[in-house]
């Protein structure tokens, strides 16, 4: 066993925070996504505080789970051992769609971002040419291990966020003329509309669990890893909500529907204004940089997610391989590359020869997957959530609270399943096949792992099983 093993308590609880905060990769989100929310509502930062309030209701699940369940697979030892490991087997392959499909996106987003940014100074090349910067990067530094990982989170991430804040500052010094300064706060747009703006504002917030699957690898998980999941939220959070504020009043707050519909990203205008276009430059070079390094992220996340299920002979024994030197789960690692390599190249083929988009193929194929995607991300929620009422009343009845293990996980399941709903609502042309894709997905995992629950009732049983070597350092919380 100790030869597949990873580096247990390997890294310290700080490293393992810039995971999550890696994958949030706020600049790009910031740049990319805002115009999105200001699409629906004019009060913007309403509607990202009560988004952030949402997802700090999830994030009360990670809390609960984590110190008694710290597992590779994160939200899979939730489910495994809250509802049922048959069940948590099928959340992890759910878990899997999300972030596999999500390995590739981010890729072709990436690429396309690099694209958009060269147009603005005049410069031509197209998307395709830049997807082997990241499938080169995204591999070969998760491969060396997590410490390696880390580190570049960590430079990277302070640049990024220290990049945010600035132009945050900039424009609440620079409002404009006509800004009323409570009026992020105030909506004027009707209660569907406003709903939609937070539905999407939650989007801002995910691979803030990536954090989970360091469990193993982190120094006092029990305690640690639910304290930096929380942190990263509070502090990207925070930081997000500032510069959407500050996005408003520099804006106009009287303006929102030019934000929204602007041809030019609104963020990359301000950068302009405010810092010359040396700035500009400053600011495009790192929202790429923000993207390559989220999707290393993934890598590293999705990788122990499938070094679970091959550890637990669930899906065959290379995922479990770990490199003797580095403790990079290095199996994993290149299935998962090879499988984005799949999804991208499959992903090209078909927009170009059977749905004949010719002109702008790399931003519809993010667009796409990234629609995909994120109904993994938001089943996999669900079922975590549901894990805690399950887990609390069935097997720690004696600390049962209705608020943390009732009000606050059903909530947030709540709301996600409005979420849901609304990414299935709407759908026209080639995107009608995104639901049938996700149903077909589900139904072959539920046969697959039905099957392996009936052929290997051993590898279902051991399912989510927190490791011996965390077991024993109980810090402060024992299974039950």
């Amino acid at each position: 066993m100790e030869e597949n093993q990873l580096g247990v308590a390997s890294i310290s609880p700080r490293l393992s925070l810039f995971q999550s905060l890696a994958q949030l990769a706020p600049l790009p989100t910031l740049i990319f996504t805002i115009q999105e929310i200001f699409g629906y509502s004019n009060a913007d930062a309403l509607s990202y505080l009560i988004a952030l309030i949402i997802i700090l209701f999830s994030a009360n699940t990670v809390v609960q789970m984590g110190r008694r369940f710290p597992h590779v697979g994160g939200y899979y030892g939730y489910v495994a051992n809250g509802i049922s490991k048959s069940t948590g087997v099928y959340t992890q392959f759910m878990f899997l769609f999300y972030q596999i499909i999500n390995t590739a996106a981010v890729v072709i987003f990436g690429s396309w971002v690099l694209q958009i940014f060269l147009e603005l100074f005049n410069i031509t090349i197209r998307g395709f040419y830049f997807l082997p910067i990241p499938l080169i990067l995204i591999f070969i530094i998760p491969y060396f291990g997590i410490k390696l990982s880390s580190w570049f989170y960590v430079v990277t991430a302070i640049i990024e966020i220290g990049i945010v804040f600035i132009l945050a500052v900039l424009m609440l010094m620079h409002p404009a003329p006509s800004s009323i300064l409570v009026a992020p706060f105030i909506p004027t747009v009707g209660m569907s509309s406003f709903a939609l703006s937070i539905i999407f504002s939650l989007f801002f917030f995910t691979g803030y669990g990536s954090i989970l699957t360091l469990a193993e690898e982190t120094r006092n998980p029990r305690s640690s890893i639910p304290k930096m999941a929380v942190m990263s939220l509070l502090l990207i959070g925070g930081l997000e909500f500032l510069f959407m504020y500050a996005s408003q009043v520099n804006w106009g707050t009287g303006l929102t529907s030019t934000f929204a519909t602007s041809p030019l990203f609104p963020t990359y205008l301000a950068a302009k204004s405010l810092l010359g276009v040396a700035g500009l430059i400053i600011v495009g070079i790192f929202a790429y940089i923000s993207l390559v390094k989220g999707n290393i992220a993934i890598q590293n996340s999705t990788a122990r997610g499938l070094y679970a299920l091959g550890r637990d002979n669930v899906l065959p024994s290379i995922l479990s391989k770990v490199h003797p030197k580095y403790k990079s789960p290095y199996g994993a690692i290149l299935v998962n590359q090879l499988m984005a390599i799949v999804i991208i190249g499959a992903t090209y083929l078909i927009f170009y020869f059977i749905i004949g988009i010719h002109s702008g193929i790399t931003g519809d194929a993010a667009v796409y997957l990234i629609a995909l995607l994120t109904v993994g991300y938001l089943l996999t929620h669900i079922f975590a959530n549901i894990s805690v009422p399950l887990y609390f009343t069935t097997k720690e009845r004696n600390s049962l609270s209705i608020i943390k293990h009732y009000i606050l996980p059903l909530a947030s399941t709540a709301a996600i399943i409005f979420a849901l709903v609304l990414s299935f609502t709407g759908l026209t042309g080639y995107m009608l096949s995104l639901p049938i894709i996700v149903v077909g997905y589900l139904i072959l995992i539920l046969i697959f792992v039905l099957r392996v629950k009936s052929k290997h009732p051993e590898a279902i049983a051991r399912a989510g099983e927190v490791i011996p070597e965390l077991d024993e350092a109980v810090g402060g919380v024992k299974n039950e």
